[in-house]
């Protein structure tokens, strides 16, 4: 459905058309008896259609509607039973999103900014999961961006629950979300909870510090296989001048198990706060009293010691000097005492603790050294024996898996494995279908080798 500028929609007047997305368009629009500007969101035809997309859609939005935080972008009213259109309107925002922020820099955005705006969409999330309501759709698109001289430039968060509607009634789990930003579990038959949002959290910010999605690829079966089995990605790697300690962050926010992530999103945005500042820690003297410096969330925290904070991004080592070399102590005539050499072992006593050790029992040294490489060269056979016998070469030959899917899934229906594709491909295979719509279909094939390892293959069976 496409509405005009002057068109009467559900009691509002459209103004202009916002954007548009893979769920519906966004319109601005005034509401008459108000004078209030919103912004009016209007779902395909296709979900309007489909009773059990109706119906999951009014129960997310009667969740969404309940949510009430700073970060979260207000829902003021939905479509009713008798529509003929499903429709939210919600708060409007002239900011735009984190997309348009990208837009203006194309090198990502300053890593304390980035973070900040995150900081901001992990404690709507927390605040939301806490409600027992999933997001499922954290994307850049999805941070609008708010400004007001209290607060100054923040990250408010929209459509919660808007993926859920599709997810239950016309796709497979996690095909309504983003491909570039859903988490591995969305793509399989395994349940998703608050720590999918953790994963797409860690991939918007991947975003932010890199302009790049996590996995740029050319079709949306590579972006699902890279989800699933490819690392996450370094931030470094695409701009060296990032801390190095975001590396870490990114791959425990984007880990592929679940329960690998951080606990919540606010353990995310405070972990990758930490990774921008560089905390030096001096002793205290035990009499001392604590100090106490505040967090994120603007409580106090006791140290264990006074410490400095130096920003890592701004404060960098400066190479012009040369630092002075220790002082040493000079004799009455300004000469440095020369070391004692004499003594019941004369200059044996400057030697080294393990030289004399050695001196004294060589044999020792000896069997413990044959001892130690021997373990190591068993714990080498025994690695590459598993990967030369089950590793992914060894019992997968993609290309005739890809045939083989082809072959099973010509007409396009099943989701199951059928029996000759598991003869073909000569291991025990899982299959998910993954239908986008109703003229592209993907077949995700879990093929389990003989000591339980999985390798995962995505195959486009559309037809050209």
């Amino acid at each position: 459905m496409e509405l005009r500028a002057g068109t009467d929609f559900a009691g509002y007047v459209v103004e202009r058309r916002l954007g548009a997305g893979g769920m519906g368009v966004v319109y601005l629009a005034r509401y008459p008896r108000l004078e209030r500007l919103v912004a009016l969101k209007v779902l395909g035809d296709v979900f309007a259609a489909d009773p059990g997309a109706r119906a999951a859609f009014e129960r997310e939005a009667r969740l969404a509607a309940r949510l009430e935080h700073p970060n979260i972008v207000a829902v003021y009213d939905r479509s009713g039973p008798g529509d003929p259109a499903l429709w939210l309107s919600m708060r409007y925002l002239a900011g735009g999103d984190a997309m348009s922020l990208l837009a203006s820099n194309p090198r990502g955005l300053d890593p304390q900014r980035a973070i900040r705006l995150i900081a901001d969409a992990a404690d709507a999330l927390d605040h939301a999961h806490a409600q027992g309501v999933l997001h499922r759709d954290v994307k850049p698109a999805n941070l609008l961006i708010d400004h007001d001289r209290r607060h100054g430039e923040r990250a408010v968060l929209t459509d919660f629950g808007i993926a859920r509607t599709l997810d239950d009634t016309v796709t497979l789990s996690g095909i309504a979300a983003s491909f570039a930003y859903a988490a591995p579990e969305r793509f399989t038959n395994q349940p998703a909870d608050h720590r999918s949002d953790i994963y797409s959290l860690g991939c918007t910010l991947y975003q932010l510090l890199t302009a790049k999605p996590p996995y740029p690829r050319k079709d949306q079966a590579a972006v699902i296989g890279a989800h699933l089995m490819e690392p996450p990605p370094s931030p470094r790697a695409v701009w060296p001048e990032l801390p190095a300690a975001l590396d870490a962050v990114i791959a425990t926010a984007m880990a592929k198990q679940p329960g690998d992530r951080y606990p919540s999103c606010s353990a995310l945005a405070d972990a990758a706060l930490a990774a921008c500042t560089l905390r030096v820690s001096f002793a205290r003297p035990a009499n001392a009293p604590a100090a106490e410096q505040p967090s994120r969330t603007g409580e106090t925290v006791p140290e264990g010691g006074a410490s400095i904070e130096v920003d890592a991004l701004i404060r960098q080592p400066d190479h012009r000097t040369t630092p002075s070399p220790p002082a040493k102590y000079l004799g009455p005539e300004g000469v440095a005492p020369a070391p004692h050499t004499d003594g019941p072992h004369g200059a044996a006593a400057t030697s080294t603790p393990l030289l004399r050790r050695w001196r004294r029992h060589p044999w020792r040294i000896i069997v413990g050294v044959l001892t130690i490489v021997a373990a190591a060269a068993g714990i080498v056979a025994i690695v590459l024996n598993r990967f030369a016998d089950d590793s992914p070469a060894a019992f997968v030959n993609r290309s005739s898996v890809e045939r083989a899917v082809m072959s099973a899934y010509a007409d396009l229906q099943s989701a199951d494995c059928p029996d000759r594709l598991s003869s073909a491909v000569g291991a025990s295979v899982r299959c998910t279908a993954v239908k986008q719509d109703s003229s592209r279909m993907y077949v995700m094939v879990t093929v389990t080798g003989s000591q339980g390892r999985d390798v995962n293959i995505a195959v486009d069976t559309s037809p050209n």
